[in-house]
């Protein structure tokens, strides 16, 4: 019957819905992860940087390994950015789908 087709087409929907929500969410988590052991690897190549300017001036270390570590600490910091931007993507599709995807059957008007 109609009302049956409706039903079971609403139990899918629903069941789409759920898993885009679980996808979501999955995914955000795992950026999450992401992003902290970029914060971690950040952290180490600020220190590795200061410690190598330290030791320029010291005149222990040539310029070019200066350059190299503080090369490495940018792309770090460009990396977290867009892992930064990526998780705000992923938690878009997160409110996109808790907002959609629940349509509700029309009852019909002889039930």
């Amino acid at each position: 019957s109609l009302r049956e087709q409706r039903l079971y087409e609403y139990g899918q929907a629903t069941l789409v819905a759920f898993q885009e929500v679980e996808d979501a969410l999955v995914q955000e988590r795992q950026q999450q992860r992401r992003m902290e052991s970029l914060r971690e690897q950040l952290e180490l190549a600020d220190s590795a940087y200061r410690q190598l300017r330290i030791q320029y001036v010291n005149g222990a270390v040539g310029y070019l390994e200066v350059l190299s570590a503080l090369q490495e600490r940018q792309e770090l910091r460009r990396t977290l950015i867009t892992a930064r931007q990526e998780l705000l993507a992923f938690r878009v599709a997160l409110y996109r789908a808790l907002a959609g995807g629940f349509p509700v059957p029309e009852e019909e008007e002889n039930a």
